[in-house]
């Protein structure tokens, strides 16, 4: 079952097609070759988000949205028919079952900051380790084998779609937004727990298969070790954006325009021999030649003030 980023970050989400006794991965080949393809398809994606903008972006943000509500819903209704359902195991509160909706509304509107940073710190802190170190019990080509890694697989691509693809960046503050957002969640799952006798997110026991919460402690010492590996990996996601490399840095894209969703965050910097050299903020891949729009958009007269969600075009806000 999954865990949340305040809990665990390696267990993240790590419920879909468990077994009781947290079995490992029954099938390694064909689980690594998904993981593999689809990293593979993540990253084609980003690239061309990048070197290709334009309509069909929001084509393929709004796919990744579909295929994530799919399989939420396939998770929770397919107990139901095939009378496998339990309140113990069934029901979708692990942290990656919140996430894939988020994940979701976020692919579909990247102007929703506040689903964005969920997706970016849960998917990358959390979710990423669980496709990593997976607990999986179900084998190729079983519904709940497909179910973990779209799943899974899935958050971790609309996180990097997004902040690699779209170049959006987090808030000021999002750390503590997500931290405070996650541990309330994480409250109120505990409290499920004790009252229906529940092991959701970990919370009651570790897995008894090794994971990284086996390492922490015992409980309850173990979820205050987890707290504090989530907010050191969520201040390492956050430096990229609001550390030395964000001093100077101005959105040089028309508003409403294309260019401004797809290279909204190109920032202008001045050499030590006074050309002008394009980067993208906290990702360090230089533009250098600029073509079409992308040109045309750093010739722009460079707002004072940041823009990112009032630079969308409609249909992202």
């Amino acid at each position: 079952m999954g865990v949340d980023p305040v809990v665990a970050p390696a267990a993240i989400g790590s419920k879909r097609g468990l077994a009781a006794d947290d079995e490992r991965v029954s099938t390694p080949v064909a689980y690594w070759i998904a993981v593999a393809i689809g990293f593979a398809t993540c990253l084609i994606l980003c690239t061309a988000c990048r070197r290709r903008p334009g309509r069909w972006v929001v084509y393929a943000g709004r796919t990744i949205s579909v295929v994530l509500t799919a399989d939420a819903v396939t998770f929770v209704t397919v107990p139901l028919v095939d009378g496998r359902w339990s309140m113990q195991t069934s029901l979708p509160l692990a942290l990656c079952d919140v996430g894939l909706i988020v994940a979701a509304v976020a692919c579909w509107r990247p102007g929703r900051s506040l689903a964005f940073e969920l997706t970016y710190f849960w998917g990358l802190a959390g979710t990423l380790q669980a496709v990593v170190t997976p607990d999986l019990s179900a084998g190729f080509p079983r519904l709940e084998f497909f179910e973990f890694v779209i799943g899974h697989l899935g958050i971790v691509i609309a996180a990097l779609f997004l902040v690699v693809g779209l170049r959006l960046q987090p808030r000021p503050g999002s750390v503590l937004r997500v931290l405070a957002i996650t541990a309330t969640y994480t409250a109120f799952v505990g409290w499920f727990d004790w009252l229906t006798g529940s092991n959701y997110m970990f919370l009651v026991a570790v897995p008894q298969r090794a994971s990284l919460l086996s390492v922490l402690g015992r409980w309850p010492w173990y979820i205050l070790s987890a707290t504090g590996v989530a907010i050191v990996l969520f201040l390492i996601l956050d430096a990229p954006f609001h550390g030395v490399w964000h001093e100077v840095v101005q959105p040089m894209a028309p508003r409403g325009s294309w260019s401004a969703l797809i290279c909204g965050d190109a920032v202008q910097q001045r050499s030590a021999r006074g050309s002008h050299r394009y980067r993208w903020v906290g990702l360090g891949v230089s533009t250098a030649p600029l073509r079409g729009q992308w040109r045309s958009a750093t010739r722009a007269k460079p707002s004072r003030k940041s823009a990112r969600a009032s630079s969308l075009p409609t249909w992202a806000r």
